[in-house]
């Protein structure tokens, strides 16, 4: 993969990122907000922080568990998510829709992730 690329993907993956913890601030910041909205602000403030460091230690010691680790971190927070879009039971078309793009947006923090880990292992 070329640098430009690479610059790219992690370009993504900060913004991603930052808009996770934008998310979930601003879910904190509410006021009157019931449990579990301030439980899906919590959990995004620090995935997307979370996701931020993991992203600054792959560019400094890159080690491949940096990518399972992202990629578990990933699959907790969509956990989260479709749980709390379970309303009645059924998950509606618009937020299948958000769901899809949740799930687009967090594999762009893992690929950044695992494409840091591959380009500086073979530095």
């Amino acid at each position: 993969m070329s640098a430009a690329k690479l610059i790219v993907w992690n370009i993504l993956s900060i913004v991603v990122s930052v808009l996770f913890v934008f998310h979930g601030a601003s879910l904190l910041v509410l006021g009157d907000t019931p449990a579990i909205l301030i439980l899906a602000g919590i959990v995004n403030v620090a995935y997307g922080a979370f996701s931020l460091i993991l992203l600054a230690l792959s560019w400094v010691k890159p080690r491949g568990v940096y990518a399972r680790i992202i990629l578990t971190s990933i699959f907790v927070l969509m956990v989260f998510q479709v749980v709390g879009s379970i309303d009645l039971g059924i998950i509606s078309g618009l937020e299948f829709a958000g769901l899809l793009i949740v799930f687009v947006m967090l594999t762009c923090n893992w690929l950044s992730v695992k494409y840091v880990v591959q380009f500086k292992s073979l530095a």
